[in-house]
Parts: C-alpha cells; sequence; structure tokens
C-alpha cells in the first residue's frame, strides 16, 4: 500500500513526522505537506501564483501552498496513479463540529476524496501523546481499507491527548456544532499599527431538533415578521444586527460606522425585548422569509432573510440578520409543522372540546 501524508500544521510540525514514521511501518509513505503553518486554509487552491514543490533527499516535498494545493499537485502531478490512501495530520488540536469547515487537516483529506480516493484526517486533542493518535490510525487502517472506506470516502478521526492503553476504545459519532467564535482581538504592533487577531473558537452548542437551526437545517423556511425601523437593520448593506451600544443614543456619526465591516452584537435578554414591545419601541413592520444559515468571515452566525424589496442591495434582495436581532426584534415567526419537534407539536394540537364564541 502506497499512502500519502500531509498536513495543515506543516512540513515540520511534530504531528505530521510522529504519524509518517508509524505509517512507514505498515506501507510505502510519502509525505507533501506545505512549507509552514496553514491551518484554517480550508480547501482554498492557490491560483495566482506558481507552487514550487522542494523534493528532499529522503524522497517527501515540501510545498509552498494550502494542505489542499499538496494533495492536488501529487495526485495530479508527481504521485498521479501512484497512490492508494490519503491520511492527512496529526493535528495538534481536535477538529470536530464546525471546525470542520475551516480545517486544513480536513481539506487535505478531502482533496484526496474528490480525486477518487479515500482519505482519513486525524487530530489530537492536544500536543503531547501524538504516538498515540499514530498509533490508532495504524491499527484502523487495516480494518477499514477495502472493507469500511471505499474510495471517495474520508474518515475523521479525534483522538483523546492520552497513552495509548488509556484509549477506551473507538465511538463513531455525528457532528455536533460550535457557537460563532466569540471576539476579535484588536492590538497594536512595534510600530504602533493596529492588528486584529481572530479569537478562539467558541465553546460547542448543539443545536438538536426542535430548534429554530433544525428547521432550516430540515429544510423548511420560516416565516418572519420584524421590526425593520431600526438604525442597524440596513436593507442597502443587506445586514441587520444589534450593535452592542447605547441603542437610544445613535446619532449620525455612530450610525455611519455601524456598517463598516463586522461587530459585536449585544446580549438579548427577556427584559429587553419585553420592554420593546411595551413601550413600542418595536414595531410589526414587515413580514419576510428564512431561507438558511450563513457565517462571516469571523464565523459569526446569520440568517439568510429573502426580501421582497426587489434586488438592488448589496446581495440581490437577501439581506443577513444575526441570531440576537431575530431574539429582540421578531414580533412572529411561522415555520411548517414538520419543522417543529414532535413533542412541542403535540401540545400545539388543537383541543377539539373548546367552544369559541
Amino acid at each position: 500500500m502506497r499512502i500519502l501524508v500531509s498536513n495543515d500544521d506543516g512540513f515540520h510540525a511534530e504531528g505530521i513526522q510522529v504519524l509518517a514514521t508509524e505509517l512507514r511501518k505498515i506501507a510505502e509513505v510519502i509525505v507533501v505537506a506545505p512549507d509552514r503553518n496553514r491551518s484554517a486554509a480550508s480547501s482554498s487552491l492557490t491560483l495566482v501564483e506558481p507552487l514550487r514543490p522542494r523534493h528532499l533527499d529522503n524522497g517527501d516535498y515540501c510545498v509552498n501552498g494550502t494542505p489542499a494545493d499538496c494533495v492536488h499537485l501529487a495526485l495530479n502531478g508527481f504521485l498521479s496513479g501512484q497512490v492508494d490512501l490519503v491520511v492527512s495530520g496529526i493535528n495538534a488540536g481536535c477538529n470536530m463540529g464546525d471546525d470542520t469547515i475551516y480545517s486544513g487537516t480536513l481539506a487535505a483529506a478531502l482533496e484526496g476524496r474528490h480525486l477518487g480516493l479515500p482519505a482519513i484526517a486525524v487530530s489530537l486533542d492536544g500536543r503531547q501523546h501524538y504516538e498515540t493518535a499514530a498509533r490508532v490510525v495504524c491499527d484502523l487502517i487495516p480494518k477499514l481499507h477495502h472493507q469500511l472506506l471505499n474510495p471517495r470516502e474520508i474518515i475523521n478521526i479525534n483522538v483523546p491527548d492520552l497513552p495509548f492503553e488509556e484509549l477506551k476504545g473507538y465511538k463513531v459519532c455525528r457532528l455536533g456544532y460550535r457557537s460563532s467564535s466569540v471576539e476579535v482581538i484588536k492590538q497594536r504592533d512595534p510600530r504602533d499599527e493596529t492588528i486584529y487577531w481572530i479569537g478562539p473558537s467558541a465553546l460547542p452548542e448543539d443545536e438538536s431538533e426542535g430548534t429554530d437551526f433544525y428547521a432550516v437545517k430540515n429544510g423548511y423556511t420560516v416565516g418572519w415578521a420584524t421590526d425593520v425601523s431600526e438604525p442597524y437593520f440596513s436593507y442597502k448593506n443587506g445586514v441587520a444586527y444589534v450593535p452592542d451600544i447605547d441603542l437610544n443614543n445613535i446619532n449620525a456619526a455612530t450610525k455611519a460606522e455601524l456598517f463598516k465591516g463586522p461587530k459585536p452584537d449585544k446580549k438579548i435578554t427577556e427584559d429587553m425585548r419585553q420592554l420593546g414591545l411595551n413601550d413600542l419601541t418595536t414595531t410589526d413592520d414587515h413580514g419576510m422569509q428564512i431561507t438558511g444559515l450563513a457565517k462571516d468571515q469571523t464565523g459569526k452566525e446569520y440568517y439568510v432573510v429573502k426580501n421582497s424589496w426587489g434586488t438592488t442591495n448589496d446581495y440581490d434582495g437577501y439581506l443577513y440578520v444575526t441570531k440576537p436581532y431575530v431574539q429582540f426584534k421578531s414580533t412572529a415567526i411561522l415555520v411548517h409543522k414538520n419543522g417543529i419537534n414532535k413533542h412541542i407539536l403535540k401540545k400545539l394540537k388543537p383541543n377539539t372540546s373548546l367552544n369559541w364564541q
């Protein structure tokens, strides 16, 4: 068996070197990996500059590209027709839930799958016991290859950061969900220039059956009535959110800054929502249709909303509305009955014994 190994932490990362060493005990291995850390590169390909693979003395390759570049170049170029399996990792840190969308580790495996091969991505929940994760992969490959892992299929493995002897076994799981990244960190560099860091991944958030996320994910659009008169609802910009500022003192200067890039939302409470209904600052202005979910470049989540005011705004008539805005300014929600948890639906069933006057 010939295995192509790649990663997103870079060619010199400890994880990939431990993995390659262990895999060479059971198969022929060629490493083709990025020349530096390309974490969260997802499945991006380099299209505007040439790729320069550096062939090392031991037969491995170091490439000035993304994880997907490495696998694409190897399978379509210098290793075409010579590889049986793609293995990506060992990543320093788990790739679970929404991590899989951004992960370069998963992207390398997905590129192998896209090009017709079976593929494995492996991540360690830490930075200590890489040998454990490598042994897990070597233990699974004989059991999976040609049996449970077929061409154009991928398996994503996350391994606890423990000695191999302390592992409890294998468990097949569904993907969970994370809430959006909690912050963008603003700093000053040594030259006193403003710089930003995308914050760490947020805590897991399981959006299970019966939630609004569940309804949308299962193909049910949501009718939505809301207040569209607020200065932080912009049809032109195609965005609505609740800025974390004093909402009663938004002047012209503040308003001019509201839609210049993603900004944090105010945390919405039941008291805030009820006060808006009581004092009529929340008004029932307009009805639209929630059709999906999306994220911006920071990982912040939005509802995709279809409007009826034409296609003249920045998103061809659609709007991106944050969850806090929906929490704060909704006046009615209409959802298909099949999008509602069956236990809740049972409670909503009309009582035929009632006599309406």
